[in-house]
């Protein structure tokens, strides 16, 4: 506590509060998933279930099987958290607190990865293995003060976390490549790049695909379908060609701020909600949101179908890819292309209202008091096929409501 030294009270007067921390400490979760927390026990499976074999798995007997193999030297996950810290305030009136955070997380359990087929295992064996690093801070402001009749209160805070992935199983074959978890955040998006759209230039007369081109092999691709880059260069496009494209569902920004105004009876508040570097894939459930699903009878569009690609608009900077009757598989897998920012600042709460003088109330009720208020007025977001903060690929939720209320407060 700074402020309380003696050698601090020649500016106690501006700065009336100063205080530094710090913190370290470990913690265990033994939380690892399921029944996983006695995976130190092998365990058998009933006589139902029995083994199969051959080169197509054609043979099968039923029998008692072997289950989860016993993992000797289980242990619980454990972080080391540090965090280092200081609060401020200024003229009685003005208040910052900042924070930065560091968390190293270890013996992660996880099923392994590089245990070879040949190894006879039913169930890959699960292990103490991966490493996760989140860092990030913390900060948050609060001004309160009276000038003049007004009583103003105001406040905002901000976070930001962002975590890595240190250590995991991967396959030798995957390591250091566009598909290593390695470096990446825990549930980054997977998918493909999209480089643009095909053009007419990119087939030859007979409207196969240039030699000097990848070929595609999810999909017979045209004119107006995604390009998808070939990443690992073997001159095809297929499911090798996914990797880490950056971004997560969950925002790595949260931030907030509001506050009160207070004249006479009146009084006016507000609070603002918003996340940032948040993303999602949007259609990969194609059922509900890609047209041309299910042979043309369950596809949809949520937006203006005049944006996408026809002969007659051939622009790389449409909405959609060229739409078909039947499914297309190149455009319906998830890429950059579908990678959507889904950042939004919402008007969570806004309200007026007025407190009865005492003239009015003296001989009847203590105080009285008349507001309105209003949830969810307002959304600022660049994604606008539907509310941002749904949970989903498609858009079939509800968001959420937005309403309006008139009360009366009184007390007797």
């Amino acid at each position: 506590m700074v402020s309380d030294e003696a050698f601090w009270s020649s500016v106690r007067n501006t700065v009336d509060f100063l205080k530094v921390r710090a913190s370290w400490g470990q913690a265990g979760n033994d939380q690892i998933g399921g029944n996983r927390r006695f995976a130190y026990i092998t365990t058998m499976n009933d006589g139902n279930t029995g083994y199969s074999w051959g080169s197509t798995g054609n043979y099968s007997y039923s029998g008692v099987t072997e289950g989860e193999v016993g993992v000797s030297n289980l242990t619980w996950e454990t972080v080391t958290k540090k965090n280092l810290g200081m609060e401020v305030s200024f003229l009685r009136s003005v208040k910052f607190q900042a924070d930065i955070f560091s968390e190293f997380r270890r013996n992660i359990f996880m099923q392994r990865q590089t245990v070879p087929t040949q190894s006879g295992f039913l169930s890959t064996p699960y292990a103490n293995y991966g490493k996760v690093k989140n860092r990030g801070y913390e900060l948050s402001f609060t001004f309160n003060k009276k000038v003049s009749q007004w009583d103003i209160s105001l406040f905002a805070n901000f976070t930001y976390a962002k975590n890595r992935i240190l250590e995991h199983d991967t396959p030798v074959g995957k390591k250091g490549t566009f598909e290593d978890p390695v470096g990446h955040s825990v549930n980054e998006l997977y998918g493909y790049k999209a480089t643009g759209l095909y053009t007419e230039d990119d087939f030859d007369e007979n409207g196969d695909l240039n030699a000097d081109l990848p070929q595609n092999e999810l999909a017979t691709v045209r004119p107006g379908d995604i390009k998808l880059a070939d990443w690992n260069g073997d001159g095809v496009i297929n499911s090798k060609d996914e990797g880490y494209i950056g971004g997560t569902n969950d925002p790595r920004m949260v931030y907030g701020f509001g506050g009160t105004l207070k004249f006479h009876g009146f009084d006016f508040s507000a609070f603002f909600q918003g996340v940032g570097d948040t993303w999602r894939f949007i259609g990969n459930e194609s059922e509900y949101f890609i047209p041309g699903s299910g042979q043309g009878i369950q596809g949809n569009i949520f937006s203006n179908y005049t944006d996408r690609w026809t002969v007659e608009n051939p622009s790389q900077h449409v909405f959609w890819p060229r739409l078909s009757y039947a499914t297309n598989y190149n455009n319906n897998a998830n890429s950059t292309w579908w990678k959507k920012d889904m950042r939004f600042l919402r008007l969570k709460q806004v309200e007026l209202g007025y407190n009865f003088p005492k003239s009015v109330t003296k001989n009847i009720i203590k105080s009285c008091r008349i507001y309105v208020n209003g949830n969810n007025l307002l959304t600022f977001s660049k994604f606008s096929l539907w509310d941002p903060e749904l949970s989903t690929s498609n858009g079939c939720r509800y968001p959420p409501i937005k309403s309006f209320m008139i009360g009366l407060e009184a007390n007797f």
